[in-house]
């Protein structure tokens, strides 16, 4: 997760520097991955650790609303 947001910024910046919108959904694609495997490896980590399962299923369903927000 940290080199893919190391490409984010990447991307991001040179997005900026070329005015590139192409880029720019790009990193904005890679933040949201970032974002979604962060949530996921929490929810894994509560399930196997705490024992806590509905933490991983109120994720699931957080991201599910992430996935269709940035469709939209």
């Amino acid at each position: 997760m940290f080199i893919k947001y190391i490409f984010y910024r990447y991307q991001n910046d040179l997005a900026g520097k070329y005015e590139s919108s192409l880029l720019k959904a790009n990193a904005l694609n890679m933040k949201n991955d970032i974002f979604i495997s962060f949530t996921v490896l929490a929810g894994i980590i509560s399930s196997i650790y705490f024992k806590a399962h509905i933490i991983d299923t109120i994720l699931a369903m957080l991201i599910s609303i992430w996935i269709l927000k940035t469709a939209y």
